[in-house]
């Protein structure tokens, strides 16, 4: 009987290169195969995967909601394809909802809908024309 392990294809020489070539972590400074690691985009730096989820929820524990390339001195906002790679749906979704609720809280013509359990707000110029956008 032939196994799953016997008809295996073999990777291609490129693609074997790539699995097996390591990366250095500027953040933890661990060895990491390349395939684990998150290129940001803009700037080139590369991290581990880990090393880019733990920044990105460290910093929405600060409040942060536009997470910026963990390298020293470089300020490459990290865009919606490196975050949700990094950090997943569940997290991703929550950075989103907390980057919205930060622009209600900071902008004067965004409004909350003040019935309670409501998670609506509305844009409202106060000229008492009437018209507004709900989102």
């Amino acid at each position: 009987m032939t196994s799953i392990v016997d008809i295996a294809v073999p990777l291609s020489e490129h693609e074997s290169a790539a699995a097996t070539r390591l990366v250095d972590c500027e953040i933890c400074f661990e060895a990491v195969p390349d395939a684990d690691c998150l290129a940001i985009a803009g700037c080139g730096h590369k991290f581990c995967t880990l090393c880019v989820k733990e920044h990105v929820v460290s910093c929405m524990g600060e409040g942060c909601v536009e997470i910026q390339c963990p390298a020293d001195s470089c300020h490459k906002k990290l865009g919606a394809s490196t975050l949700l790679s990094a950090v997943g749906s569940t997290v991703y979704a929550k950075l989103v909802e907390l980057s919205l609720s930060r622009a209600v809280d900071t902008h004067p013509n965004i409004h909350r809908c003040h019935t309670p359990e409501c998670s609506f707000a509305v844009w409202w110029d106060g000229d008492g024309g009437g018209d507004g956008a709900l989102f």
